[in-house]
């Protein structure tokens, strides 16, 4: 079970929405950017398996 199991489908394209404007910040490291790309590839296979995207 991650987070993405608890949220409804328009809490996830909210959050995909937050972290694609997040991870491209210069003050990132590039493990926060890639933490944050990871995340977003996770939404988006959650709303594939939903039938949402």
């Amino acid at each position: 079970m991650d987070r993405f199991d608890c949220m409804t489908s328009d809490d996830i394209k909210a959050e995909i929405q937050r972290l694609s404007g997040h991870k491209d910040r210069p003050e990132l490291s590039d493990a926060e950017r890639d933490a944050a790309h990871w995340a977003i590839d996770r939404g988006l296979d959650e709303l594939r398996r939903r039938g949402d995207l």
